[in-house]
């Protein structure tokens, strides 16, 4: 059957009636759900139309009054094509998962988008949802042929909502204040992103959209774990209100060549590592450079960090073309911190105001600070406060480096 006309109630009695027969011992036969469904009394149903709806056979369907559509009511019909629901105000769980076939969505009036509600839809190429202010969970995912995705009033999208939508290219979402986590994971087409009133973007929520390009989402102050890891064709980032950056934030993103982040003030484990072309970074009010932040960035060379206390575990290791660092407020320095950055000729501490802790000198292994000549022969050379030189020498580990320390 192509089309079919019912009251409102139509869809709520026969869901009513399947969840009965399921809990029953009955054979589960259109015949039988007929007669569940006719002793319901609903008006205007044929033995048709309930065997369509029983044995997933609708291929288009519109409901005229229908304002909720109940979990899995369209569950997996899947050589269901069209659907129009003028006046439905919410989708709900699955409503119409893996319904494969499904390529036109009607629905001006759906506020809310329920978890899995179009999951697998890999027939699916546009929604547009004028009046939605939620998309739940999982509502798109793995629709992998949807290209635009327009909801111009939606504040919310949830966790893993459009994760591996492969040809997403549009989005029109410029109301959205909160983005779940994973909710664009691996969405390869998609080169442009524009949240102008997004607050929170959750971890993961574009890790791995590898033709992303341009970022605007100037409201956020955290970027949570992983968020854009794997971006790889991302070249620069300025998020101005951003003070802390996470885990794992921009891993692996190959093409980043400059970052900008006034308000930054503490960076953890791995967030840019792997970045191999990063060259510029702005990091002026940053205080904590966590383990690995910039391991194998292999593309910088001069790095200031003016206000920076807390250097940590492997914070550069690898970064092999980096020769000069500006570090006048560090207090700590741990183990390998600029382990094989083999032309770093010039630590800059002369504006220290107290030793720093040094855990040994493997924080400079393999490089000329720590004794190993560089390309050209030279060893590099630590500046530090003549006011504190004395200090200097008399420290168990700075002493080991007497040779390479210069009082300025």
């Amino acid at each position: 059957m192509a089309l079919v006309l019912v009251d409102d109630s139509v869809l709520m009695n026969i869901a009513s009636a399947i969840r009965s027969k399921a809990g029953s011992d009955d054979t589960y036969t259109p015949e039988h759900m007929a007669n569940a469904i006719y002793g319901l009394g609903v008006s205007g149903s044929s033995p048709g139309i309930i065997d369509d709806m029983i044995n997933k056979t609708l291929s288009e369907a519109v409901f005229c009054s229908t304002q909720v559509i109940p979990s899995k009511a369209f569950d997996s019909f899947s050589i269901l094509t069209k659907v129009h629901f003028p006046e439905c105000v919410e989708v709900s769980y699955a409503a119409f998962s893996w319904c494969t076939s499904l390529s036109d969505v009607s629905l001006p009036m759906c506020t809310t988008v329920g978890q899995y509600a179009f999951n697998m839809c890999t027939s699916l190429e546009s929604i547009d949802l004028p009046s939605c202010t939620t998309v739940s969970d999982r509502a798109f995912y793995e629709c992998s042929n949807l290209k635009s995705v327009s909801a111009s009033q939606c504040t919310h999208i949830g966790a893993y909502a459009f994760a591996n939508c492969h040809a997403l290219t549009e989005m029109h979402l410029t109301a959205l204040s909160t983005i779940g986590s994973s909710a664009f994971y691996s969405c390869r087409s998609l080169e442009s992103v524009d949240f102008p009133n997004a607050t929170t973007v959750s971890r993961e929520a574009f890790a791995s959209c590898v033709s992303l390009k341009n970022v605007n989402i100037p409201n956020i102050t955290t970027v949570y774990a992983r968020t854009f890891e794997k971006c790889t064709s991302l070249m620069s980032v300025s998020f101005p209100l951003v003070s802390d950056v996470q885990n794992y934030a921009f891993y692996s993103c190959a093409g980043l060549s400059s970052v900008y982040l006034p308000a930054c003030e503490s960076m953890s484990y791995s967030a840019f590592a792997g970045c191999s072309i990063l060259s510029e970074i702005s990091l002026p009010s940053c205080m904590s450079i966590g383990y690995a932040v910039f391991m194998r960035c292999e593309a910088l060379t001069d790095v200031e960090l003016p206000v920076c206390k807390y250097v940590g575990e492997s914070a550069f290791t690898q970064c092999s073309s980096l020769s000069v660092i500006s570090l006048p407020a560090v207090q700590t320095i741990l183990d390998n911190a600029f382990r094989s950055c083999v032309n770093l000729v010039e630590l800059n501490m002369a504006s220290v105001s107290v030793v720093p802790t040094i855990t040994s000198t493997n924080v400079f292994y393999n490089t000329p600070i720590g004794g190993y000549s560089d390309v050209a022969g030279e060893l590099g050379r630590i500046l530090v406060p003549s006011s504190l030189y004395l200090s200097f020498m008399s420290n168990r580990v700075w002493s080991l480096m007497s040779s390479v320390i210069v009082a300025v």
